[in-house]
């Protein structure tokens, strides 16, 4: 299978794998992953992207993804699956040593920062306070993770 038809595979999976999650705003969840993608270049960073969530909060393997897409996009996708026994910060440095996990993070942080998500009335406390105190530093790590890659 061709780059091109694993991106189509993979959004398809992601759509399938998420039916019926509606994301905090009352949307079906499969657009998240489909918005991430959208807002990263190579076809290995859409893959990944649309797969981000799908070990976290889907029914999904591991083992059957990896047997489709491979190593490298697996072993990206496992970075951005939280492990709940690490701090969110040191889960991000983990991602930060994987340059297509960062590059789908950064792409993830985006849309879970996106104001236009929620009107302004909308925007919960709890959103605001991880704004703060996750995501932004969160962001900032991960941006100069790529400066010093590239």
């Amino acid at each position: 299978m061709g780059t091109k038809q694993l991106v189509e595979a993979a959004r398809i999976i992601s759509k399938l794998a998420h039916k019926g999650q509606i994301d905090k705003q009352g949307f079906p969840y499969y657009l998240h992953p489909q918005t991430v993608a959208s807002l990263v270049e190579t076809d290995e960073e859409k893959i990944t992207a649309y797969l981000h969530d799908t070990l976290e909060d889907t029914e999904l393997k591991e083992a059957d993804l990896r047997a489709v897409f491979g190593d490298e996009i697996m072993d990206a996708v496992r970075l951005l699956t939280h492990d709940s026994r690490d701090s969110y910060m040191d889960y991000v440095r983990k991602i930060s040593e994987n340059r297509l996990a960062t590059v789908v993070k950064i792409a993830d942080l985006t849309h879970n920062l996106d104001e236009n998500r929620w009107s302004t009335d909308e925007l919960p406390d709890y959103l605001r306070r991880k704004r703060k105190e996750c995501y932004l530093p969160a962001m900032k790590l991960l941006k100069e993770s790529l400066d010093v890659d590239e």
